[in-house]
């Protein structure tokens, strides 16, 4: 509805001409002023209402056709947009900067259709996924597909992140696109759906916001695969359970050199000595006595003697001043 307030007009606006590219909001307000007027000249009623400034509008049409620019052929955006007067902070996807007296652009949203339902979607150069809002998803009733590994998020803030586990497909329209899509599912808060790179790749969109608009280059996708095109891994480590038999018995195999026994390790390369033990009283005497085994441990004993006799570990000699073993058990 536009309200008229200088001249007491109130005239409805259609919802449908706003979607139509060549829409001119100067030239259906005089008509319509005409057909209430009752005037035969829709110029002249621009003139009689606006008298004081009609010497500004006198060569207007000449004027016009000379500035019109040119009609592109691609797609309209019929954007759903937000009033600058209700913004109340710097938006970029899930944070927000709080600041006085900043004008900042808005993002180009543009209305979809998923699975029949219209929706708002963000254009955003900046994701590398298409996505869609657990609640939406919810809502519309989706069917959701468990990812075999989740998919880190990362978003701008650093060491802010979240975790992708459902997917899902459904039947997107957007002008003359139509499709079924694929989309992760996330919890997104301001929107209901982000159509990032994979889509704005496929259909070679091109966007601006200075003037507003939208060229889609291609109304069906095309594949995914060129040079600035990149794959994503899930980076995800899982052992399952009849695989831990296997993997135990390969770690067995790579240290079992480490634990063989004292008769098949041989004496390590000689080296030089590198330290010494002083000795506190090199003329003391100590008393000889022999050596005792418990009856329990001899076995373990004869058969250690043995195995470092063979390897070399140990090598019988006779000496005077030594010191008898102990044979204790281990704790």
């Amino acid at each position: 509805m536009i309200h008229d307030t200088h001249h007491g007009h109130k005239v409805r606006l259609p919802k449908r001409l706003l979607a139509y590219p060549k829409f001119r909001l100067f030239n259906w307000y005089l008509r319509q002023i005409q057909k209430k007027d009752q005037r035969s000249n829709s110029w002249s009623i621009w003139k009689a209402h606006w008298g004081g400034l009609s010497h500004v509008f006198d060569n207007w049409p000449q004027a016009w056709d000379a500035i019109k620019p040119p009609c592109a052929r691609g797609l309209f955006s019929g954007h759903v947009g937000i009033k600058p007067t209700s913004l109340t902070g710097l938006q970029r996807n899930a944070s927000s900067t709080r600041d006085f007296n900043r004008l900042v652009p808005m993002p180009m949203v543009i209305e979809v259709l998923i699975n029949g339902h219209k929706s708002r979607a963000l254009l955003d150069s900046g994701s590398l996924g298409d996505f869609i809002s657990t609640t939406l998803a919810d809502q519309l009733k989706l069917k959701r597909t468990e990812l075999a590994k989740p998919i880190e998020l990362h978003l701008a803030v650093q060491g802010s992140r979240s975790k992708v586990n459902y997917g899902t497909q459904s039947d997107f329209k957007y002008q003359n696109i139509k499709e079924r899509r694929y989309f992760d599912i996330v919890n997104l808060s301001n929107y209901d759906v982000i159509l990032g790179t994979p889509f704005l790749f496929q259909h070679k969109v091109s966007f601006g916001l200075n003037e507003e608009h939208i060229i889609i280059g291609s109304e069906t996708s095309l594949p995914i695969r060129g040079e600035n095109v990149a794959q994503i891994d899930a980076r995800a480590v899982d052992i399952a359970e009849e695989q831990l038999g296997h993997v135990r018995e390969q770690l067995f195999e790579y240290a079992a050199p480490l634990f063989v026994d004292a008769a098949k390790t041989p004496l390590p390369p000689f080296r030089a000595i590198n330290h010494e033990i002083p000795i506190i009283n090199e003329n003391q005497v100590y008393t000889w006595r022999s050596s005792r085994c418990p009856e329990a441990l001899r076995q373990q004993w004869v058969q250690k003697k043995k195995d470092y006799l063979a390897t070399e570990h140990w090598k019988v000699t006779t000496a005077r001043n030594t010191v008898p073993m102990l044979c204790i058990y281990k704790p």
